[in-house]
């Protein structure tokens, strides 16, 4: 499967996040610091300690912030976990690091999947996201400074703040098995949708298509409707050869692309509970018969 992007006609709005509990099932996960005590958390903390201060927060008053650290040093925040699923771990992120006096990077069982070195512009508050598998995972995030010769008058303020961490159950269509879900899937326009490796590009298995050989004028749509208990992130992949994709949620525009040659794109988007349907619309070029007329759709996570 490859990795849906091109231009986003407007922001989602993001699902409030759960009631904070202190239950140990990830399933019910969410982590706002407001306890004010760390070993209060499910969180732990190694080699310089971070601690929990009303300094800045995404949301209530209070966010969890890394040590300083100086030539060599590490400042380790660690959540030690068994997921009942494949999911998503959430984390609302305000960093103020530059290198080479500070970095974070973000790992899971020991693979980095994050990191930040700089930014543009003022700190601000961000979400960023990492996956999990089901079973145990250990997530850990790592402001450290070089073990080398430090430059003087540092940038930024070699800190870091997390607060808002939750977890999400995902479900990802990667149409792998080579049939289309009859309960999950239905088809619109002309054609039926085809499931095959011929995604261009790099890829690790089958792919979704729209119909070839439409004609200009008409189009093609593939529909997943599906009910969320939580509401969250929801991604998927689009490859666009040549025409027009528009991807919809619930009736709203989330994504559309009319230029060739972008590659595979990840869309994002975010759903609150309830029913809802995603739909990817195809329409063929103005020249009939045209090589690479289709659209490839895989990896479709739901929440």
């Amino acid at each position: 499967d490859s990795a849906c992007g091109g231009s986003a006609p407007g922001a989602t709005p993001v699902p409030d996040p759960p009631t904070p509990s202190s239950s140990n099932s990830a399933l019910n996960f969410f982590e706002d610091f407001e306890v004010g005590d760390i070993s209060s958390t499910q969180f732990t903390t190694s080699d310089l300690p971070w601690t929990i201060d009303d300094e800045f927060a995404s949301t209530g008053a209070k966010s969890i912030k890394n040590a300083l650290t100086k030539r060599g040093q590490s400042s380790k925040l660690i959540l030690a976990m068994d997921y009942p699923t494949d999911g998503l771990l959430l984390f609302d992120l305000r960093h103020d690091v530059f290198m080479p006096w500070a970095k974070m990077d973000v790992t899971r069982d020991g693979v980095k999947h994050l990191f930040f070195q700089g930014h543009e512009g003022p700190a601000k508050w961000e979400q960023h996201k990492i996956p999990v598998t089901q079973g145990f995972n250990e997530i850990v995030w790592d402001v450290s400074t070089i073990d080398a010769p430090i430059p003087p008058n540092p940038q930024g303020a070699s800190t870091v703040w997390i607060d808002d961490v939750r977890y999400f159950a995902t479900r990802t269509i990667d149409f792998d098995d080579d049939e289309f879900d009859k309960d999950l899937v239905s088809f619109s326009g002309l054609g039926r949708w085809s499931i095959d490796d011929s995604l261009p590009g790099p890829k690790t298995g089958l792919a979704a298509h729209s119909p070839k050989g439409l004609l200009p004028g008409e189009s093609s749509t593939m529909i997943i409707k599906w009910t969320s208990s939580s509401g969250g992130p929801i991604s998927c992949d689009i490859h666009l050869g040549i025409g027009k994709v528009s991807f919809f949620v619930d009736d709203q525009l989330e994504y559309t692309e009319n230029r060739p040659g972008k590659r595979t794109q990840n869309i994002e988007a975010s759903v609150g509970p309830g029913e809802h349907i995603l739909s990817w619309k195809y329409e063929p070029p103005p020249m009939a018969n045209m090589p690479m007329s289709v659209v490839w759709v895989d990896n479709v996570v739901l929440v």
